[in-house]
C-alpha cells in the first residue's frame, strides 16, 4: 500500500530513497514509471488533487458471498457463441437499469397498486407472479420475459430476458444460470408468453419434446410462470390466452404445469446439481 511519500525508481526526477526501502519493488517500480509516463504525456509536471482524507482501502472483504457485476460483464468478452446452422455470431449483452421512480409511478397508475408477494418463497409466490401476469397481458396485449432472483426468502433482483430465436433463448438461459451462480441465488420464477402445444404419446414416452410448440399446427398461445429452488422444489403455472376481433387479450384460469418446468430451466437446473456431482 503506498503511503503517500515518494516512490523508488530509476526517474532521475524521483526523490532519493534508500536501497532497502520497503517500496523499492519490481511492481512498485514499473507502475511509477507508468504513472511518470502518463504525467508527462499529457503535460502534467506537478499533480494538482486534492489531499486524499479517505481511510486507506485495506485488503478485508466483506461476507457477501457475491461476485461484482462486472465480473459477469467481463465474461462476455472472454467467450465466443455462434449459430452453427447460420454460421454467424450470436452476441450477448448485459444492462442494468437503474429504478426509474417516474416510472413506478406511471405502471401504478395503469395497473394499480400491487401489493407485495404474501410469502417470499417462490414456490408459494406462483399465484401471486401469474395474478400480475394476466393483468399485464390483458392490459398491453403482450407480456415479455421476467425474471425474478431470490436469495433465502428475498427477491435479490429483477430482470427482462430479451431473444429472437431458440437459439439465443437458450444462451439467454445459460447467462441467467451463470449470474445465479455467482449470485448464490437459491431460487427462480420466470413468467412469460409462450406457445404451448399438449405432448403427443411419444413425446410423453420419452420424456422430451420433438417437434417444439412454435413448429405445430395446433399450438396455442399462453402464459406461463415457472418457479424452481435449489432444494428441489418446482411449481408452474399456465393460462391460455384467447384474442377478441379487436386483438384483446383474455387469459382462462390457470391450471398447474409443474411439468414443464424441468424443461424451460433446465440450464439453471444443472447449475445448481453441479456441486452434487463434483
Amino acid at each position: 500500500m503506498y503511503d503517500g511519500g515518494a516512490l523508488s525508481t530509476d526517474d532521475p526526477f524521483q526523490r532519493d530513497q534508500p536501497e532497502d526501502h520497503p517500496t523499492r519493488t519490481a511492481n512498485v517500480t514499473v507502475s511509477a514509471a507508468l504513472l511518470a509516463e502518463g504525467h508527462q504525456a499529457a503535460g502534467v509536471q506537478v499533480c494538482d488533487l486534492p489531499v486524499r482524507d479517505e481511510e486507506c482501502v485495506t485488503a478485508h472483504l466483506k461476507s457477501s458471498g457475491t461476485r461484482p457485476q462486472c465480473m459477469l460483464v467481463a465474461k462476455d468478452d472472454l467467450e465466443a457463441h455462434f449459430d452453427v446452422l447460420k454460421g454467424v455470431q450470436i452476441e450477448s449483452y448485459h444492462l442494468t437499469l437503474e429504478r426509474d421512480e417516474n416510472g413506478t409511478k406511471l405502471a401504478r397508475e395503469r395497473y394499480g397498486q400491487r401489493p407485495e408477494p404474501h410469502s417470499g418463497d417462490p414456490i408459494e409466490a406462483v399465484h401471486w407472479h401469474m395474478s400480475n401476469a394476466r393483468l399485464l397481458m390483458e392490459k398491453d396485449g403482450f407480456h415479455a420475459t421476467f425474471v425474478f432472483l431470490y436469495c433465502g426468502d428475498k427477491i435479490v433482483q429483477l430482470g427482462r430476458l430479451v431473444f429472437d430465436s431458440h437459439g439465443t433463448k437458450v444462451l439467454a438461459f445459460e447467462k441467467l444460470a451463470d449470474q445465479m451462480k455467482a449470485m448464490k441465488a437459491d431460487g427462480v420464477v420466470v413468467s412469460s408468453e409462450s406457445w404451448f402445444a399438449k405432448p403427443t404419446s411419444t413425446e410423453e414416452e420419452l420424456g422430451t419434446l420433438l417437434f417444439p410448440p412454435r413448429d405445430r399446427l395446433d399450438r396455442l398461445e399462453a402464459l406461463t410462470v415457472y418457479a424452481a429452488t435449489r432444494d428441489g422444489r418446482r411449481a408452474g403455472q399456465m393460462a391460455l390466452v384467447t384474442r377478441g376481433q379487436d386483438g384483446q387479450a383474455n387469459c382462462s384460469d390457470p391450471q398447474d404445469v409443474e411439468y414443464a418446468v424441468t424443461h424451460t430451466l433446465a440450464p439453471i437446473l444443472r447449475m445448481w446439481d453441479e456441486p452434487a456431482r463434483s
